[in-house]
């Protein structure tokens, strides 16, 4: 090694020393350090390690899942289970529910039935077996008979297309026989009654001439001791010019009725009411509001409130289709009618009948109640025609 006295008399600053050390100090070998990348040992010792630590990890982040996660499920707790508490109260209210009366205040008794009786429905008939209507008495009054001529005028028709409203009709119109708007307006149904109607000034019906009739039989046919016909009222109503009759030619006659049978089945195919005893119509068939829900919804059948222990009947006869328990309609029986017609009668505290009996109409088959999803007692009763659902007051005599 070489060392340089800079003690001496030669100045450092001088140029030709800086020269000489700065020429020493370049011309010495520099060394240049680097990194260099060890390759990692992947051996079946550090796999395991490396897999121990991902199961570590997985624990620790599901214990946190555990530790924290109750509270998306608490969440919606609190929020389903009261709107259900909501929603379930709000369905019930939407139903009558039982009053407290004071038996003492003989008004206030009054005035209940008074209101209850204004809206209750009772199962009396409104015309006889040859369709006179009956009075509000109970009587049958007599029909008032022009022998010496018939005037005929078309009348809109806008009532509920079911009986109740083909009677209310007849009532405004003067007549007295259903008879004669079935007839002279050739009615097979009571739900398809035409828009207008061809209505008599006096009751009778359109009678068509078959081979063999003459008109002194028909006379005979339909006189009775209240309604005397003769040969002579059926030439002056039809201004008729001879006895001599077609085949096929339609003559009005004066207080005619049709048969029983043909009534009642435009009655709505023979169907009979499932109650006789006095019952409260407390939801109809059709759109309404869906109580639960608040959405728009269908209601399948009627719903008759009465109470618990009402017999129920067979609205038509047929065959036990089903006897059994439904989550809607509690006990309920269906029951297999001709014509492709189906009842259901749903919420019943009992059944009296069992799958496959054939009933007739009028039979007993169940006791009224509030079993399934019910909020009181009364009978749900659903018709169907084909699986298709039907309004079934178009139907009930």
């Amino acid at each position: 090694m070489e060392i340089i006295n800079y003690s001496g008399k030669k100045s450092y600053r001088s140029s030709a020393t800086r020269k000489n050390v700065l020429r020493r100090e370049t011309s010495r070998p520099r060394f240049a350090s680097a990194a260099v990348a060890v390759p990692r040992n992947y051996g079946m010792k550090n796999f395991l390690m490396t897999l121990k630590e991902a199961a570590f990890l997985f624990l620790k982040t599901l214990l946190r899942i555990v530790e924290f996660g109750w509270i998306i499920p608490a969440a919606f707790a609190c929020i389903y289970f009261p709107k259900q508490k909501v929603d379930e109260h709000a369905y019930k209210e939407s139903f009558a529910n039982p009053v407290e009366v004071c038996m003492d205040n003989d008004w206030a008794l009054e005035f209940l039935d008074n209101s209850l009786s204004s809206f209750a429905m009772e199962n009396t008939p409104q015309f006889d077996a040859f369709g006179y209507l009956y009075a509000e008495d109970g009587s049958i009054p007599l029909p008032k008979i022009d022998m010496l001529n018939v005037t005929w005028t078309t009348v809109r028709y806008n009532k509920a297309q079911n009986i109740t409203g083909l009677t209310q009709f007849m009532k405004n119109q003067g007549l007295q026989n259903i008879s004669t708007l079935i007839s002279c307006n050739n009615i097979k149904d009571v739900s398809e009654i035409p828009s207008r109607l061809k209505v008599p000034s006096m009751d009778g019906i359109l009678y068509k001439v078959k081979n063999g009739d003459t008109l002194s039989g028909i006379a005979k046919k339909y006189s009775n001791s209240s309604n005397k016909i003769t040969l002579a009222n059926l030439l002056d109503v039809n201004s008729l010019d001879s006895e001599t009759l077609s085949p096929g030619q339609e003559l009005f006659v004066p207080g005619g009725w049709l048969p029983a049978s043909e009534i009642e089945k435009v009655q709505g195919e023979k169907f009979a009411k499932p109650l006789y005893a006095k019952y409260y119509l407390t939801s109809k068939f059709g759109p309404r509001i869906d109580p639960i829900s608040g959405k728009k919804s269908s209601h399948t059948g009627i719903d008759m409130a009465c109470p618990t222990g009402t017999p129920i009947y067979a609205s038509m006869s047929g065959t036990v289709q089903v006897a059994g328990w439904h989550n809607s309609y509690g006990n309920y029986v269906i029951i297999k009618h001709k014509d492709g017609y189906q009842t259901l009668y749903g919420h019943m505290s009992k059944i009296l009948t069992t799958k496959g009996e054939k009933v007739t109409q009028g039979q007993k088959i169940g006791l009224v109640g509030s079993t399934g999803y019910s909020t009181g007692p009364h009978l749900h009763f659903t018709v169907y025609k084909n699986g298709t659902l039907v309004d079934p007051l178009t139907l009930l005599k």
